[in-house]
């Protein structure tokens, strides 16, 4: 029986080494203490559920959507670990990444922002940002 906490752990140690930078390791470690483990870091990996995974990125994603997003990214990467050891099934890792993206934008909608080109033109990029 593995914890969320103990499998992220493992994850993200048995990739610090391909990490190009030391900052970007921290920073996993810290998204995944503040966010994830107060809401899933006791919770058997297999136990984790779509809903669960929404209340640790709800409150963030108006105010921290790129937070949110790689909170979200970082979770996903760490159950598809765990489904290729057979912790959880392949399909149950699969399904709560698939209703978490609908569960959460759908319900927090933001405007685009469009960046005017030089001279004036709005021919400029679009930014939609909660992706």
């Amino acid at each position: 029986m593995v914890t969320f906490r103990e499998a992220a752990e493992a994850y993200i140690r048995d990739r610090e080494a391909t990490r190009k930078n030391a900052k970007h390791v921290q920073q996993w470690r810290n998204t995944m203490k503040t966010y994830a483990y107060p809401v899933i870091g006791h919770m058997q990996v297999r136990d984790i559920n779509t809903e669960m995974i929404v209340r640790i990125l709800q409150p963030i994603w108006m105010k921290k959507a790129e937070t949110a997003r790689r909170i979200h990214g970082r979770i996903k990467a760490i159950l598809d670990a765990e489904a290729v050891l057979g912790v959880v099934s392949l399909a149950g890792a699969w399904m709560a990444k698939m209703n978490l993206a609908a569960a959460v934008t759908t319900a927090r909608r933001r405007p685009c922002a469009v960046h005017k080109a030089a001279g004036g033109s709005i021919r400029g990029m679009r930014t939609c940002l909660n992706g």
